[in-house]
């Protein structure tokens, strides 16, 4: 069974559609909530079910409940990959300025020219990355 905790994306069939944000409580039975309901942080709505109720908010899960429900779920946000990915097709061949890293642990500042899915993100000046997060908008404020 998959974790969940707090701040990720999840569908909750029994509240709708739409994508909700996973928050986190003071409860250790029921240590996270999603809409109005407290959940385990497996998923479950009662510590005796088998099966969760909340799914991330994942293209499969999406095309699974699509399926299921055979109603229109809320498109999954973007993964930081799929960002920087999406950011390079729309730069030109200009690099995209990033946070890279090979561990999650430790992050620096890079321009990121492309991506391979086998040798992943290739940096301005020749290093290869793991993982690349684009740099928000209002993450530097220069004076």
């Amino acid at each position: 069974m998959s974790n969940f905790k707090a701040g990720m994306h999840v569908y909750s069939p029994t509240e709708g559609t739409d994508i909700l944000q996973v928050i986190a409580t003071d409860d250790l039975m029921y240590p996270i909530e999603v809409g109005d309901k407290s959940f385990t942080e497996c998923g479950m709505y009662h510590n005796t079910d088998h099966y969760p109720s909340i799914f991330h908010a994942t293209k499969e899960n999406q095309a699974l409940l699509e399926s299921l429900y055979g109603v229109k779920f809320d498109d999954p946000p973007l993964s930081d990959k799929e960002k920087v990915i999406e950011a390079l097709k729309n730069a030109n061949g200009k690099p995209v300025l990033c946070w890279a890293s090979n561990s999650q642990e430790f992050w620096c500042l890079q321009g990121i020219t492309s991506h391979h899915p086998i040798n992943g993100f290739l940096s301005l000046y020749g290093g290869h990355w793991s993982y690349a997060k684009p740099i928000a908008p209002d993450e530097f404020v220069l004076a």
